[in-house]
């Protein structure tokens, strides 16, 4: 019998359903067999095993770190603190904290951990005077290696630091620089005394400013 399209179908000599055939009684070519997939070696076990591509990380997508680390650690420009505090966070932000802390062990076996640490060490190489530079750089180093030594030069030693930096408040003028920049200067001073454990009285910020002011107190006649 004919359908509406115009193909014929003829009843199936095995008593099956019926086969279609084209205009004119040709009949319809058979769809070729769809081979099966090969089999896995060593049956469904290995399905696991199957490597997939490591997943994107903040290590992946960010090459320049200069709006999220601003600062240039320098040995001299009291900023140690302060540059801590911003790669804590953005490496937090980025969930790999645990390159600098003790949270975990490094793992420079493990592809994804060194697919992390190498460009936080970049980072690091970036964000450091070149002095810093030639004092931290070490072949083979891990970023927590780098850490240290970095929190080594400028920890070590506490009671020199603490000393240099009383005498440096006491001694500090504000030269040919803005006022602005001459209390960041101060401030930056008294945040490094904090850290390493001094007291530090507002009053004594305010006789630095004061004292080494160009200007002078606004109370002083000329």
């Amino acid at each position: 019998m004919t359908n509406p399209g115009g193909q014929t179908t003829l009843p199936s000599s095995s008593g099956g359903p019926p086969t279609e055939t084209l205009p004119g009684g040709q009949p319809m070519p058979p769809l070729p067999a769809v081979p099966p997939p090969p089999p896995i070696p060593g049956g469904q076990a290995n399905l696991s095993l199957t490597l997939a591509p490591l997943p994107l990380s903040f290590s992946d997508t960010i090459t320049d770190i200069t709006p999220f680390i601003p600062i240039v650690l320098d040995l001299h420009s009291h900023n140690y603190y302060h540059w801590c505090h911003l790669f804590e966070i953005h490496l937090g932000r980025c969930s790999l904290l645990h390159h600098i802390t003790r949270d975990a062990p490094p793992a420079p076996h493990d592809p994804r951990w060194l697919k992390d640490d190498l460009p936080i060490i970049q980072w690091l190489y970036t964000r450091i005077s070149t002095e810093l530079f030639n004092l931290v750089v070490t072949n083979g180093a891990s970023t927590r290696d780098i850490w240290i030594e970095l929190r080594r030069l400028f920890q070590d030693n506490r009671d020199a630091c603490v000393s240099a930096l009383n005498t440096e408040l006491r001694t500090i003028t504000q030269g040919d620089r803005p006022v602005g920049v001459f209390c960041q200067c101060i401030k930056a001073i008294g945040d490094e005394l904090r850290e390493l454990g001094e007291v530090v009285a507002d009053r004594s910020l305010l006789h630095a400013l004061m004292g080494g002011s160009t200007t002078g107190s606004p109370n002083r006649r000329p």
